[in-house]
């Protein structure tokens, strides 16, 4: 029997659809389109309603609109890289990973459009024995697959190769991508090797050359700002190392000019932040923030929020509670509105 949750609400008036992939238990239903399946289902929030763009997503990665927002990426882990109509019409895949069980065996866990809709980058990550990609480094790298790592492909499937010849790239867990405006680099979320401690890093990985550097450590999620904003602005999460008053660590979302290093803290707390995305206007950033994770390993009573970039004023565009239900959201998008 399905459990009915309070619907979502909206204190802000969000100009544009943002997409939420969203994994739930099976019980738990949303007024007014019922119970959301364990395998994910995509909604797309507008003006304090949410409506089930796609049923039954996978759950192994994270998905990403065109440009143009006519289409949808998603990265489906073992199952690999599919591309569909902004409704969830016409699924395809256009690249299939080596198979579970193989020497080789890997998973897709990132994907990303280039500015002008011709190509996806994804990420490659090693799959473990009968599971799915992980961003975090293995026993040996992911370079001792020969085949894990960033690569780029045409948007027919076509023209696959591996981006970066950087080793310590292709040894790295990649979580998260992100184009320039300018489609001249990635933003590059992935898990390194320093000083012995798997920290996780954001690199900028030049779109021709496949070459990497440095641009913030101990960050995730990392990801550049569209055309209309700044194109050296980047928004990142930055997990405290260490611990707050009370012995709580803290969370912040961040944007820094890439370029001069000017950087400021949009939003601070205690709760898990994640998934931030930038609105087409470069104005606004959407982001999950959660208090804490389920004995599922979800977070419960999980917000989706906005912040004004300039103020950092930060509204909820949708909440769910926290008591008798275990959801989860595992991805945003912030797509262009189609005619």
């Amino acid at each position: 029997m399905s459990r009915s949750i309070d619907a979502p609400h909206s204190s802000v008036n969000v100009d544009g659809p943002v997409l939420v992939l969203g994994l739930h238990a099976p019980e738990v239903a949303i007024p007014p389109y019922g119970p959301l399946t364990t395998s994910g289902d995509l909604l797309a929030l507008r003006g304090g309603n949410a409506t089930v763009v796609m049923r039954g997503v996978s759950a192994a990665g994270q998905f990403a609109p065109s440009p143009d927002g006519r289409y949808l990426a998603f990265a489906r882990g073992s199952a690999g890289l599919w591309v569909s109509g902004h409704d969830g019409t016409a699924m395809r895949r256009i690249v299939e990973p080596p198979p579970t069980g193989t020497a080789v065996a890997a998973g897709v866990s990132a994907v990303a459009w280039s500015p002008d809709g011709s190509t996806l980058a994804y990420a490659l990550n090693p799959l473990p024995p009968g599971g799915e990609p992980r961003p975090r480094p293995r026993q040996g790298g992911a370079g001792a697959t020969g085949i894990a790592g960033l690569w780029v492909v045409h948007t027919d499937g076509s023209g696959a190769r591996m981006l970066a010849p950087d080793a310590g790239l292709a040894a790295a867990g990649i979580s998260r991508l992100s184009w320039s405006s300018d489609g001249r680099a990635l933003a590059v979320s992935a898990t390194r090797s320093i000083g012995g401690r798997a920290t996780p890093v954001v690199l900028a990985v030049d779109a021709a050359s496949g070459q990497s550097r440095l641009l913030a450590a101990g960050a995730t999620d990392g990801v550049y700002a569209p055309a209309s904003a700044a194109s050296a602005t980047l928004a990142y999460v930055l997990p405290s190392m260490g611990a707050a008053s009370g012995g709580r660590p803290t969370v912040s979302l961040h944007v820094v000019d890439t370029q001069t290093r000017h950087d400021r803290a949009l939003v601070n707390g205690h709760d898990a932040i994640s998934s931030p995305v930038w609105a087409p206007d470069g104005r606004t950033l959407a982001y999950i923030q959660g208090p804490g994770t389920g004995g599922q390993g979800g977070t419960v009573g999980t917000d989706v929020r906005t912040v004004d970039v300039a103020t950092g004023q930060a509204h909820v565009v949708l909440t769910l509670p926290k008591a008798g239900a275990y959801v989860r959201f595992s991805a945003l998008a912030w797509p262009r509105a189609t005619s």
